[in-house]
């Protein structure tokens, strides 16, 4: 299973206020590349600085929204 062969989905539900987010995908375990798309459910906003996900314990990444760092 690779990113761009399929859609996966995750659903996060870290605390608002904390900035280390983490989701599992829901089925399997696809490789991190380009063109990898996951659809993730976040239950809670973010209330956090510097927020990261950390999507199936692949290793966090900063969070970014319409090309920027997200910071809160």
């Amino acid at each position: 299973m690779t990113g761009a062969t399929a859609n996966h989905y995750a659903s996060c539900t870290t605390a608002a206020g904390t900035a280390a987010k983490t989701a599992n995908i829901t089925s399997g375990t696809p490789t991190l590349a380009t063109g990898l798309r996951v659809i993730v459910n976040f239950a809670n906003k973010n209330t956090a600085a510097n927020a990261t996900f950390n999507l199936s314990s692949k290793g966090a990444k900063y969070v970014f929204y319409d090309g920027a760092k997200l910071t809160t």
